[in-house]
């Protein structure tokens, strides 16, 4: 029964001599990414769900005393049916298997419900006999009889000081610590002192770590996101631990395969050698990409992948795979470019209380999230932060709640474009695209040593280039064998244990029959009466029954010790993917070094004469905008961006005339629809800002607004996330997002925190702050 309000109620891990808990995280069921479907279920969602079943399987084969989940059990607060269906029947099934096992939840970012009030999904879970949740406050839970205390302590709790006190029951024979956050690093910052706990178990990011000897991370059981391949090295499962012994292991479970192929150079005039460059890589990919999650690199000047590939061998590698992303760039080109430093917004200003006085918050490196549920404050916010930028005011006063924003936005037209996005997208691309200048010619002098040391590091490369390929290709074909040798095993005992199945299911048959039938039953050969022949026949038959079920008994282990994947092919997949890692690290230098060496050949070599600053840009005719210098490598980047943002509906961007086209997933050229449309201009504003090589467009932050109004989060999703991967908290440019109000509460550790002008009950403007990420975690193993 429930203990004081904030306690659990005590039961459940017997009387033993120590405690075996297992500890999993970040399951994050409800995910749905990538348009594709498999039995009515989105396919990512159907993995997500299948990687939980199979890590519930394993536990309930592990029989342990105590299981911990470390939050995101759910994608959002608000799942779909079928991830609450799939929490409660897993967590039934397994209740039923392990009756005195009891699951100790907390919520992280994600399941946490918006409002305080409301329970959220886990309170389903907390109903359930034997599981213990954690939604708001901390929660401690004792078990009578073992001296077992466990402290659950859930996003809410941590998400702003004052943190609470972790205290650790000074009575208990063994404390558990259930937290979310990053080691290391915040400030402020929760304090753990970890001598006090038997095992802190943290959640919050998907990479499995240790602390300590008593301080884990489990990471997620799968990989969410719509970027699985920055996780494609990270083995996945759960931790089981001993707490006598103070012993951990991982249990790695199966989950879809992520790909990320090395990059493979491709010609426009030459699709088709293009294509058997890149079919000879896919083929030689061990177990092919049937079923699997891949990402291909096209090298070359592309636009789509369509005009260096063949469409037919595109539609077929999409076909094959589960979702196959095509990451296309050229030789030479730079990525992204680092903030100069010139500009920086200094802070927002806004009303304090009665007295009007402002307070400014401190715009720091990340995403800042704005919105507002009234679309009207949306729309005055856009229009204020661009003629903010347009005007090259020093400041914005908003048309309501007296609140004024103050950017020191540059003076410069670019930097201006650059920061506001403009409200057009080919205004855009020619604010930012027609200033650009080039160098002027080098001293032959120079361009001769230049070219000299360019060519010793060309053929150094090489030569790596090609060791690499070949310790690469060898490691894969180990791999390849050993994994069909285990697959041979695994067929050899699925077929023994089916024959002794089957031999156990006739002689057990033929025993109830004679039991059933006694000596006056008729002797199966000679058709005659058994009489004194039935004991010794039902002897015979008992005999060789009880051998046959010892046999199959033997196989049926057998099969499931190979269920599991060979400690060795599991550290050769690891060698692989490091070869693999190593192999595009190295092409990519190699590609980037003939490119230089190009650029030095005086055949080869372009020059313009550096332009007149002084002069204003020279004004193109519309048909132009496919000559405008830069313009091939910029949609690249927005058409990469793109790809992502629409998971992979939109592969490309084409300049026609004065308008921009988009080329869908089958290679079709079109015009953008409403929700493209605003995705296109978002990425094309996105890809400016990181830059594709010029040393002049430089700007130290962003505002982005073309998504808010699309009216759906289905590209607003993937597009934060990419935003936290290009400017993380750790970075010097603040990314300002205008976004609808129900997306700061679906992927909240994605922003440094968010600014909410939502208008109260009585129509009066309020502004919010809401922290985002993960709390920092100080552990200490002394009392500080």
């Amino acid at each position: 029964m429930p203990c004081r309000a904030g306690e659990g109620r005590a039961g459940g891990v017997g009387e033993h001599s120590t405690v075996r808990l297992v500890h999993l995280s970040d399951v994050h069921l409800g995910f749905r990414g990538f348009p594709r479907s498999e039995r009515g279920w989105n396919l990512r969602e159907r993995d997500l769900a299948g990687a939980f079943h199979r890590a519930l399987q394993e536990i309930a084969r592990l029989t342990p005393d105590l299981v911990l989940v470390t939050g995101d059990l759910f994608d959002r607060s608000d799942p779909p049916s079928t991830a609450l269906l799939t929490a409660s029947r897993g967590f039934t099934g397994l209740r039923s298997r392990l009756p005195g096992t009891p699951i100790l939840i907390i919520a992280g970012e994600r399941d946490s419900p918006r409002n305080p009030s409301d329970p959220g999904p886990l309170a389903v879970l907390d109903s359930l006999p034997g599981i213990e949740v954690a939604v708001g406050a901390p929660r401690s839970v004792r078990f009578r009889g073992t001296g077992l205390h466990a402290l659950l302590v859930p996003h809410r709790a941590t998400a702003v000081p004052p943190f609470p006190e972790l205290k650790a029951d000074p009575v208990a024979r063994w404390n558990v610590l259930l937290i979310r956050g990053e080691p290391g690093t915040g400030d402020p910052a929760v304090r753990i002192r970890t001598e006090e706990w038997g095992y802190v178990a943290i959640g919050g990011s998907h990479a499995g770590g240790s602390w300590g000897p008593r301080v884990r991370r489990a990471g997620s059981l799968e990989r969410p996101g719509w970027n699985p391949w920055r996780e494609a090295t990270d083995e996945k499962g759960f931790l089981s631990f001993d707490l006598e012994r103070g012993v951990g292991e991982f249990h790695p479970i199966p989950v879809r395969p992520v790909v990320d192929l090395a990059p493979v150079r491709v010609d426009a005039e030459v699709p088709e050698a293009g294509g058997r460059r890149l079919k000879e890589l896919v083929e030689g990919i061990p177990g092919g990409i049937e079923g699997k999650v891949v990402r291909l690199r096209l090298r070359g000047d592309l636009l789509t992948p369509g005009e260096g590939v063949p469409d037919g061998l595109l539609l077929a590698i999409q076909l094959r795979a589960a979702y196959a992303e095509f990451h296309l760039t050229q030789e030479g080109e730079r990525g992204e470019l680092v903030s100069s430093g010139a500009w920086t917004p200094e802070g927002l200003l806004f009303p304090r209380g009665a007295s009007r006085e402002p307070r400014e918050i401190l715009l720091k490196g990340g995403v800042i999230l704005l919105t507002s549920s009234s679309e009207g404050i949306r729309r005055r916010l856009t229009e204020s932060l661009r003629n903010c930028a347009a005007d090259g005011a020093s400041g914005a006063t908003l048309p309501f709640a007296g609140i004024r924003l103050s950017p020191d936005v540059p003076s410069d037209p670019v930097l201006r474009a650059l920061w506001g996005g403009e409200a057009d997208p080919v205004r855009l691309l020619r604010a930012v695209l027609e200033p650009r200048s080039f160098e002027g010619p080098r001293e032959e002098e120079d361009m001769g040593k230049a070219r000299a040391g360019e060519s010793g590091k060309l053929e150094g490369a090489e030569a790596s280039l090609q060791g690499v390929r070949a310790d690469y290709v060898e490691a894969s074909g180990d791999l390849e064998a050993q994994t069909m040798e285990w697959a041979r095993d695994r067929q050899e005992a699925d077929s023994r244990l089916d024959v002794y199945r089957e031999r156990a299911r006739e002689l057990a048959g033929r025993l109830r029959e004679l039991r059933k039938d006694g000596p006056a039953g008729r002797c199966p050969t000679c058709d005659r009466s058994l009489g004194e022949g039935f004991s010794r026949l039902l002897a015979t038959l008992e005999e060789e029954w009880e051998g046959v079920v010892q046999d199959g008994q033997w196989w049926k282990r057998r099969r499931e010790q190979l269920d599991l994947k060979p400690d060795e092919i599991r550290e050769m997949e690891r060698t692989v993917l490091r070869l693999q890692l190593r192999l595009t690290e190295t092409s990519e230098q190699v590609e980037r070094l003939r490119e230089r060496e190009r650029a030095f050949s005086p055949v080869e070599a372009e020059y313009r004469p550096m332009p007149d600053r002084g002069a204003p840009p020279t004004e193109r005719a519309p048909e132009d905008l496919e000559r405008l210098p830069g313009v091939r490598p910029l949609l690249r980047k927005a058409g990469g961006f793109l790809q992502r943002i629409t998971q992979g509906r939109v592969s490309g961007i084409l300049p026609r005339g004065t308008q921009l086209r988009i080329v869908d997933s089958t290679g079709g050229e079109r015009p953008p629809e409403r929700g493209e449309s605003a995705a296109l201009h978002f990425a094309l504003h996105l890809a400016l800002w990181k830059g594709t090589g010029s040393e002049e467009a430089r700007v130290n932050g962003i505002f982005l607004s073309q998504l808010q109004a699309t009216g759906t989060d289905e590209f607003a999703l993937p597009a934060l996330e990419l935003l936290a991967e290009l400017a993380p908290s750790g970075s010097s440019a603040p990314v300002l997002f205008l976004v609808p109000p129900s997306l700061p509460a679906r992927m909240p550790e994605c922003a440094r925190f968010t600014l909410d002008w939502s208008p109260d009950a009585r129509g009066r403007v309020r502004l919010q702050r809401t922290e985002g990420g993960l709390p920092g975690l100080i552990l200490d193993g002394t009392v500080g």
